[in-house]
């Protein structure tokens, strides 16, 4: 293999690592958020409608089959 080709995967190879790290990041600040919101919902969760219950509740599910089709496809 020639140094220009060895130069070229490095560098592709580089790159392939800091997408992984960028997509662990995201991962792991999502996660961080969602267990924030989490937290506050079940912090406020006796003073909400039980509309309003029914609506979060479809978002909590919704938040967490994304993180788990994240973490599928990507890590």
């Amino acid at each position: 293999m020639s140094k220009t080709s060895e130069k070229r995967a490095a560098r592709t190879a580089e790159a392939a690592d800091f997408v992984k790290q960028r997509r662990e990041m995201t991962l792991e600040i999502f996660e961080r958020n969602f267990e924030v919101g989490l937290k506050i919902y079940e912090d406020n969760k006796d003073k909400m409608s039980p509309e309003e219950i029914t609506l979060l509740e479809a978002e909590i599910e919704s938040a967490q089959k994304a993180i788990e089709e994240y973490k599928a496809k990507w890590l």
